[in-house]
């Protein structure tokens, strides 16, 4: 994976806990930023000696002709926070290109009807699916189904509504308020620094079975695209596939367990490296962790099983695997696997990167 410095041109408030951050892509570097929508960028921090790596769905669409993230404060998240507090115009950061397969065009030539399901920040890979279909797809409907907390966590809220009045014939929005009233802080209200919406007139409540099945029989036929908490994800899922829907496309950013307690703990890992071989114990752990245990460097980025910069091919040996979300049909048949989501079932596991 090359990582590329990237100046930030703009950094914008999208809610009271999410920044809005655009980048300058230079002349030099504008056929490798080029991206379809639902991709996304791996960004490569060093901070207090310490190294990070983070993986953020581009919010904008192709045709915008800018490249932007938007990232949403996390409880205790060290680069969330850090992209919230820190970044400012001017700022060099480190990107890698844009990576992903979430979505293609060819997944929605035979429907008229497509569905995007978005949790929380799960809005940023949807809102550039949104924008691309609806600009380049004249006789298609789009449904926007969009679930909050409150309305204050709404992000991009101007931008939906233009959509709405925009393409107010094929574009319609669902939104979802677990809970729709907020706590007003003291200076909040004495200052009216953020003052609160209207009255909430959306849905209220989770995102459910029955709420899926009315809306996958309102739009029969539909491609649907999941983006959101993992437990809202798995009940569309669930729901859906249990429908019969045959294309159901799933963006995930979560973690996997820390180890597969069934795993082969004396395992030995064959490798080439940078034009050298290794083996090495894995000692229990995935195969990328032993790898990066070894002081070796493979390449990897988010660790989570989303990005797929981590693939190599499986060439002997056997592997338990806990997620394989950036894997296509391509890769499987030709026997990749990801590394930060594999552990070792046999005792001898060789792999080769392509």
């Amino acid at each position: 994976m090359n990582f590329y410095d990237l100046e930030i041109s703009k950094v914008n408030t999208n809610t009271e806990n999410a920044v809005l951050v655009e980048f300058l892509v230079p002349p030099a570097l504008t056929t490798k930023f080029q991206f379809n929508p639902g991709q996304h960028l791996v960004f490569d921090f060093k901070l207090e000696r310490n190294n990070y790596r983070r993986t953020y769905s581009i919010c904008t669409a192709p045709h915008e002709n800018k490249l932007c993230i938007s990232v949403k404060r996390q409880h205790k998240g060290i680069i969330s926070n850090y992209i919230n507090d820190a970044f400012f115009k001017g700022l060099t950061v480190r990107v890698s290109e844009p990576m992903g397969n979430f979505y293609n065009d060819e997944q929605i030539t035979d429907t008229s009807n497509i569905v995007l399901w978005a949790g929380g920040s799960g809005i940023t890979a949807m809102l550039s699916l949104a924008q691309h279909i609806l600009k380049v797809f004249s006789h298609k409907k789009v449904l926007l189904v969009y679930a909050n907390n409150d309305q204050r966590s709404i992000m991009f809220e101007d931008e939906i509504e233009e959509l709405k009045m925009r393409y107010h014939e094929k574009f319609s929005v669902n939104q979802i308020l677990s809970n729709k009233t907020v706590k007003e802080g003291f200076f909040t209200k004495l200052f009216s620094l953020n003052p609160p919406k209207k009255p909430w007139t959306g849905l209220t409540g989770y995102i459910t079975k029955a709420l899926v099945e009315k809306i996958s029989m309102q739009f029969p036929n539909a491609v649907h695209y999941l983006c959101g908490p993992e437990k809202m994800m798995e009940i569309c899922k669930t729901t859906l596939l249990d429908q019969g829907t045959a294309k159901v496309y799933l963006e995930r950013f979560v973690g996997s367990s820390a180890s597969i307690n069934n795993s082969n703990k004396a395992a030995v890992l064959k490798v080439s490296l940078s034009k050298k071989d290794y083996q090495i114990n894995l000692e229990g752990s995935s195969l990328l962790e032993g790898m990066l245990a070894a002081k070796l460097n493979p390449p990897h980025a988010c660790k989570m099983g989303t990005c797929g910069s981590c693939k190599a091919i499986l060439v002997s040996g056997e592997v338990i695997v806990a997620r394989d979300f950036a894997l296509n049909e391509a890769d499987r048949e030709a026997g990749k696997i990801l590394c930060c989501q594999s552990w070792a079932k046999s005792s001898d596991i060789e792999i080769a990167y392509s």
